[in-house]
């Protein structure tokens, strides 16, 4: 895999949909990864409920873990790829909104 090309990589927590093409993600990247065991990804279901407290601001794990990466880009974090242009393309397609309880949703 491209982490495993690239030591100086390292995810500090990955999270997969597990719903779908990325059901089998997870098992098939950790099966793949060898001895060194350097990932720690978390299969999810993205359209379950967050846990306490981020309920209070997130509709779902979706507009969580959306949140998450948007504050992950604006402090510097970035995506190391030769897709840079689909990876733009999908990251503009992703429609945001707050619901009418205030919670932000991924649509």
């Amino acid at each position: 895999t491209m982490l495993d090309q690239n030591p100086s990589l390292l995810p500090i927590r990955t999270f997969v949909d597990s719903f779908g093409i990325g059901h089998d993600v997870s098992q098939k990247v950790l099966a793949n990864s060898g001895e060194k065991k350097r990932y720690n990804i978390s299969p999810v279901l993205v359209g379950q409920t967050c846990d306490k407290p981020y309920d209070e601001k997130y509709i779902n794990t979706r507009a969580m873990l959306y949140d998450a990466m948007r504050i992950w880009f604006q402090n510097g974090g970035r995506i190391e790829t030769n897709e840079v242009d689909a990876w733009k393309r999908e990251l503009r397609s992703i429609y945001v909104k707050k619901t009418n309880t205030s919670k932000l949703q991924v649509m």
